[in-house]
């Protein structure tokens, strides 16, 4: 019975911290540059499980936290950052997944693209993440500039790639 108890609190509790927030940019950026969620968590001096559970949306990121995870990133802006903090689920459908693992793949600036695409980095980020269309002429110099390995509809297609 107390175990029953138990388990429905730490429910109740899931469903009311975060149950929108998606950290799949993070996640993805994280990999690229430190390799593993742990070593990541160590230079950002977080105990691991921790920083998992807030990469997971069950706990909240803190102001200095999101701070340290900037700074080990490198130079983000600030579009990027909001892009990795609060991204919510329900946006992993619009989401230009495989657009972006490819540019941390080929290591390509964000600011690099957008520069080429005469946007700014939030007009690009507002873009990966679905919140705007990117233009045919667009869609069509980063595949054929960057990514002439693959298809348009394949770059280009919506939603989180596995």
């Amino acid at each position: 019975m107390l175990n029953n108890l138990k388990t429905a609190t730490n429910i109740a509790k899931k469903k009311t911290m975060h149950p929108q927030y998606s950290g799949i940019l993070l996640k993805e950026r994280i990999k690229h540059n430190a390799k593993t969620m742990e070593k990541f968590a160590n230079i950002v001096q977080m105990n691991p499980r921790t920083f998992r559970e807030k990469i997971k949306g069950n706990r909240h990121f803190t102001w200095e936290e999101m701070q340290k995870v900037k700074t080990a990133l490198g130079e983000i802006s600030s579009a990027e950052a909001g892009a990795y903090f609060f991204l919510s689920k329900d946006m992993e459908t619009n989401l230009y997944h495989k657009l972006f693992k490819s540019l941390l793949g080929k290591n390509i600036a964000f600011s690099e693209l957008a520069a080429e695409l005469k946007i700014s980095l939030d007009a690009l980020f507002d873009k990966i993440t679905g919140k705007s269309d990117f233009y045919w002429e667009e869609a069509t110099t980063i595949t054929s500039k960057y990514f002439p390995e693959y298809s348009m509809a394949e770059l280009f297609e919506r939603g989180v790639a596995e």
